[in-house]
């Protein structure tokens, strides 16, 4: 199994505090994590700092297993229908 981590965040975000934050959540170190997006925006009056103050996470979990059961159920929830 590997788990790794991807944050997205703004350029006026902390990206130290937002790496953290999320380390902290999901309780996995630092090397788990992909280099972390920032966007800027094109807005100069706009600021994120209060909308998503740790920025947004994805995991990838890489388990093939999973990955099967999960897609065997989706399948029969399309077949239901």
């Amino acid at each position: 199994m590997t788990v790794e981590l991807s944050i997205h965040l703004y350029a006026d975000q902390d990206i130290q505090n937002g790496i953290k934050f999320w380390s902290q959540l999901t309780n996995l170190s630092n090397r788990h994590f992909y280099k972390p997006y920032i966007k800027q925006s094109t807005l100069k009056s706009k600021t994120y700092k209060g909308m998503f103050g740790y920025g947004t996470c994805t995991i990838y979990y890489h388990n093939r297993d999973i990955y099967e059961y999960v897609m065997a159920g989706l399948e029969i929830l399309r077949n239901q229908h």
